[in-house]
């Protein structure tokens, strides 16, 4: 029997020695986390002071004149189609776009992770979502206050489709037009819309340097909204105007431009955050940040259709996601979801929309958005006359 004892207290204590070392492990690399995040947070802190200084100096002053010239250069045409698409060929003309195979020689070989092209800026401390630079020196910002802004694009002409359409509509807006940038996460892609004839018209100048401005092709990247998602071939989930509105949310543009249908999101008590994203295309998310005054709150969203979503609700003391539910989205139907209690559907329809609230593990939720160009349709519109 003190045999026995003996081993049973040498098992104990083995056990608490491997749970001591354990807990050890887990403080030290919370501490080493700790430590890389405050480091990466100051040193990103530190660029953007620098790079706002460069702003401030020169960079805003230079980027304006610029803009102003090209205003100049497009002020005596008068029909719009032509001043649009001359304000297009403007952009893109000497501006490097890590996904245009012609500025791969003005690129370094691409080192951000899962990212499908093979050249692309250099980014300090290899953040891909920070400050990068090509080898002419032009710099392209991906965060701070600094994001998206017309005059850092227009002194320095490098970016994507973001930057693009950011550019053309601050350009066009001030040659006579009303003009405002959208975007879609799913597909990752940017472009904008002009309010020409009543309405609310796609101008994609990505699409116009792609299609090198031939005018034949003009309806690809000039046209009625809801022909657009058929042209380029790709299938949208959501679509939104760039910058809130007055109620806090980015205007919903996905109706315009695909089938849809509608989920109603209720929170039945207060959460930092809900992200909803396409099952399939981790990347592409879109984020609720509930206004709520009283619970439970609804919130509605237009979703494109024949697709199956995942609902996410955001830990801040984790800084994680955990899947809330999953739904599917069908043309005119309603999904009504409610957030920390047991999923209720109603439909508009007979036909009901597939639910599921099976749980899967935790997983970050800051993940790099990847956008991807079919180059298909280019070669197809070169096949195609219209």
């Amino acid at each position: 029997m003190k045999i026995l004892e003996l081993i049973k207290n040498e098992k104990t204590e083995i056990a608490k020695s491997l749970l001591f070392s354990a807990f050890v492990v887990l403080i030290f690399i919370f501490g080493v986390g700790t430590a890389f995040i405050v480091i990466n947070q100051q040193n990103s802190e530190d660029l953007n002071d620098f790079f706002y200084l460069n702003y401030q100096n020169f960079v805003q002053k230079e980027g304006a004149l610029n803009i102003e010239q090209t205003v100049q250069e497009v002020d005596h045409i008068a029909l719009p189609e032509e001043k649009l698409n001359t304000i297009a060929n403007l952009i893109v003309t000497n501006f490097t776009d890590p996904f245009w195979p012609e500025s791969s020689e003005n690129l370094f070989n691409n080192k951000c992770f899962g990212s499908p092209i093979p050249f692309n800026h250099r980014f300090f401390g290899n953040n891909c979502n920070g400050y990068g630079f090509d080898k002419n020196g032009a710099i392209r910002i991906r965060t701070g206050n600094l994001t998206n802004n017309p005059y850092w694009i227009a002194y320095y002409k490098t970016g994507a489709c973001g930057e693009l359409a950011t550019l053309f509509a601050n350009v066009t807006n001030q040659s006579g037009f009303i003009t405002r940038v959208v975007y879609s996460s799913d597909p990752d892609h940017a472009w904008t819309e002009v309010f020409l004839n009543d309405k609310w018209q796609y101008f994609d100048p990505d699409m116009y340097h792609n299609l090198q401005g031939n005018i034949t092709y003009q309806k690809y990247w000039f046209d009625n909204t809801s022909s657009f998602e058929k042209k380029i071939g790709w299938k949208f989930s959501k679509i939104s105007v760039s910058g809130s509105t007055s109620t806090g949310y980015e205007e919903d543009r996905t109706y315009a431009y695909t089938k849809t249908g509608k989920v109603k999101i209720t929170i039945i008590k207060p959460v930092d955050r809900i992200v909803v994203r396409e099952r399939d295309h981790a990347s592409y998310v879109w984020t609720f940040v509930p206004s709520c005054s009283n619970y439970p709150c609804v919130i509605e969203s237009n979703l494109g259709s024949g697709k199956t979503y995942v609902l996410q609700k955001y830990i801040p003391t984790l800084q994680i996601f955990i899947e809330n539910s999953r739904f599917s989205v069908k043309e005119n139907e309603i999904v009504n979801i409610s957030v920390d209690t047991p999923i209720r559907f109603d439909s508009s329809s007979s036909r009901l929309s597939e639910l599921s609230s099976m749980p899967l593990p935790f997983f970050l939720g800051n993940r790099i958005p990847l956008k991807i160009i079919d180059y298909r349709m280019l070669m197809f519109a070169h096949q195609h006359s219209f």
